[in-house]
């Protein structure tokens, strides 16, 4: 609750304190990502019931009895919460990363206040400032609150995009041209050479239009390169194309080499 309220607002010093928890869950839902092979959680929910006291007013009724109701419908008017960042983090063995506290923003799901039954207090009570053995009621409250931290998938689904790349090379082939020889008839005279192309292609496939990035065509977006190609440092580009059609973006890039290769 304190990180619902905040300075300045109507319910800052508004507070729920718990004397007793009577449930508590946690649940956490998660997405392989198929680019670092490793698990990412997506958000996680906590879910907590407990007793609320307040004491008695002398005429058998609780002394404020509508103030966890007024918070929540103040809550109601500023239920948000921005995006969770893993920028601080708690690290485990293995190099898994779990967000720290800081970083949790949560947004409240439900929340649900029972009725008010008479009760005598257990002790002495740290919210409600009560004695042991003081007349007091007893609320169950129960709230459910969800920290987000990424918003492209969920547990079992496909990866948010696939990074390909095609590596094509045409061989350096002899340029002949055909000609008429009287009493001879056809024959053909070697020309010159066609010299020797390599072509590659980088290529980035998305799920769908909510993790669509224009002009990301993966692999960091650099210059797709005949990497292992015996023309390199031979050759020159010659030819260059971008693509954005639909989910997927297409970098090709043509080098043609500047001298015998073979």
């Amino acid at each position: 609750m304190d990180r619902a309220g905040g300075s300045g607002t109507s319910y800052s010093a508004d507070t729920i304190q718990f004397e007793s928890i009577t449930n508590l869950t946690k649940s956490i839902s998660n997405r392989w990502d198929q680019q670092t092979l490793k698990f990412v959680a997506t958000q996680v929910t906590i879910s907590v019931s407990g007793d609320v006291f307040d004491p008695d007013n002398g005429s058998g009724k609780p002394t404020n009895p509508n103030k966890l109701i007024a918070l929540f419908n103040k809550l109601d008017a500023l239920l948000n919460a921005e995006l969770s960042t893993q920028g601080s983090a708690n690290t485990v063995p293995a190099g898994e990363i779990l967000p720290s506290n800081s970083d949790i923003h949560y947004f409240l799901n439900s929340f649900n206040c029972g009725a008010w039954t008479p009760a005598i207090a257990p002790e002495n009570l740290q919210g409600s400032n009560g004695n042991a053995g003081a007349r007091y009621w007893k609320q169950n409250v129960s709230i459910s609150a969800t920290a987000v931290f990424d918003l492209t998938g969920s547990a079992n689904s496909q990866p948010d995009s696939i990074e390909s790349r095609s590596f094509d090379v045409a061989l350096e082939v002899p340029k002949f041209t055909q000609l008429q020889v009287a009493n001879f008839g056809t024959v053909f005279k070697r020309t010159g050479t066609t010299p020797e192309k390599a072509t590659v292609t980088h290529q980035k496939q998305f799920k769908d239009t909510r993790v669509y990035v224009p002009d990301d065509y993966g692999f960091n977006n650099q210059q797709p390169s005949p990497t292992g190609w015996i023309g390199v440092g031979h050759s020159v580009l010659v030819k260059e194309n971008k693509e954005n059609r639909g989910l997927v973006n297409r970098w090709t890039v043509e080098y043609e080499a500047n001298e015998k290769l073979h």
